[in-house]
């Protein structure tokens, strides 16, 4: 197998070691090992995510890779799988949400357990989440905060 020096550490390394470039250098690959390159551009990319240029970028390629064909399909494929496999949690939640929508019950804006106002999300959806202590009764719910609602699946699972 073959050898390459790296430039930035000196260190004699297979040429595995290497990160494979086209036609930017003579034996094709880089002159830089990857762990050196990976510490060299991890810490220039760091600085850049903290510039307002950086954080617009990864905004666009967030974007960019919510929209992709191969993402929807992934996320279709997780969702047919997910009601195929939880239809009673399906069916109980389709049937709180038509009863929202047509105003049969109102969501609050305070959470039950602790009694405090979250604030509104940044989409600007209500913060309060609804929990089904059973789903043979959709419309049998607790009104809570992330945090609680969170707290409140942690002591269930606990629980034998």
């Amino acid at each position: 197998m073959l050898s390459k020096r790296c430039k930035t550490c000196g260190v004699e390394k297979l040429v595995s070691f290497f990160r494979a470039s086209n036609d930017d250098y003579r034996d094709g690959y880089s002159t830089s090992c990857k762990s050196c390159e990976k510490q060299l551009y991890g810490d220039k990319l760091k600085a850049f995510r903290k510039t307002e240029a950086g954080r617009e970028h990864l905004r666009a390629q967030r974007r960019q890779r919510a929209i992709s064909p191969s993402k929807k399909a992934c996320e279709r494929k997780h969702a047919q799988s997910y009601r195929e496999r939880y239809p009673e949690k399906v069916a109980t939640r389709r049937a709180l949400r038509d009863a929202l929508e047509k105003g049969v019950i109102v969501r609050p804006t305070m959470c039950e357990e602790c009694l405090t106002i979250p604030a509104p999300r940044r989409d600007g959806r209500n913060p309060i989440h609804a929990h089904h202590a059973d789903y043979a009764q959709p419309l049998s719910v607790r009104w809570l905060c992330a945090v609680c609602h969170s707290l409140e699946h942690r002591t269930l699972k606990e629980q034998p």
